[in-house]
């Protein structure tokens, strides 16, 4: 990301260079850190400075960017940004700012080719609407096209070490949205539960018990409210669950009892498979799957478990 730094003179300074006929030599591109431009050679100055030849507009740009660059070690950008290197390699030199080295990166390509806010692709706002969370998306974009597999980073510390230049590749890497979200759910499966606490005020326990049946971290929200909120139960079967409300035994629970109860209801109704299992859920949760229900049963607790197999509120 650029910041605006107010430099007083810059401006006519520049102004002249672009206006100016001709240009100095410059080796451009001979440092870029990206293999991809190595040997490429860059393109003649002069066709980098035409394009910036009306003043208005290279001021209102391309002077923000040159002078906080210099102040960088490394500028690293898309490979669209060849052409113009050149160029603002003289400029860096200009305002007597050191001409950092550069990393073009190629660029990423989606379904429609080009990813591009013209074109209306997929950008960040809309993948974190959708649940998609941050470190997801900085992990995979951070090792799509390289050499390196890609996996789950939680911190953008831990991320920045890992990263080397020399480890991506030449072509252009392709954009899958289904790959980025399947990546997603196995990075939120393995959260560190502190900060699955800051964000859910959740038990531990009560995340070991979900995170292998969620999506997106929000999906918490869900199975929070209904283990500890009312819900309205679906009964498909009144007889089995009325029968299973009489066998619940008398708390405390842990994840034993689900096995010893479901063991004596099946004996007492003669159910078994779908047929004892299914309505058993949708009365517990109102889902026709989820967590495992020896670990969710204790979450729910026995005054919630005994009215909602009855049908009832709770």
């Amino acid at each position: 990301m650029h910041h605006h730094i107010a430099v007083d003179g810059i401006g006519p300074r520049i102004r002249a260079l672009c206006c100016r006929d001709g240009a100095a030599d410059v080796a451009p591109f001979a440092q870029d850190i990206i293999p991809l431009h190595r040997h490429r050679g860059g393109v003649a100055p002069q066709e980098a400075l035409r394009e910036l030849r009306v003043p208005d507009e290279f001021v209102g740009v391309h002077r923000l960017v040159i002078v906080s660059a210099a102040a960088a070690l490394v500028d690293v950008r898309g490979e669209d940004h060849v052409t113009n290197t050149a160029a603002q390699i003289q400029m860096f030199e200009a305002i007597g700012g050191k001409v950092p080295s550069f990393a073009h990166l190629p660029l990423l390509t989606g379904k429609e080719g080009k990813l591009s806010k013209r074109l209306g692709s997929l950008g960040v706002r809309e993948l974190r609407a959708e649940g998609v969370e941050a470190m997801a998306i900085c992990s995979f974009l951070a090792k799509l096209g390289t050499s390196e597999a890609i996996e789950p980073y939680y911190s953008l510390e831990e991320l920045a070490q890992s990263l080397d230049f020399s480890k991506i590749g030449r072509s252009q890497p392709k954009f899958d949205e289904a790959e980025l979200k399947h990546f997603n759910t196995r990075l939120v499966h393995n959260l560190p539960y502190a900060e699955v606490k800051s964000r859910y005020e959740i038990s531990e326990n009560f995340w070991q018990a979900i995170k292998g049946n969620i999506k997106i971290a929000d999906d918490i929200k869900l199975w929070k409210s209904i283990c500890q909120d009312e819900l309205s139960p679906k009964i498909e079967d009144s007889e089995l669950t009325n029968k299973g409300a009489e066998l619940l035994p008398q708390e405390p629970w842990n994840e034993e009892t689900f096995g010893t109860w479901i063991k004596a209801l099946k004996e007492a109704s003669g159910k078994n498979g779908k047929e004892l299992y299914h309505p058993v859920r949708l009365a517990l949760t109102g889902m026709d799957d989820g967590p495992e229900l020896k670990v969710l049963l204790p979450l729910i607790g026995r005054l919630k478990a005994e009215k909602r197999l009855k049908g009832q509120k709770a």
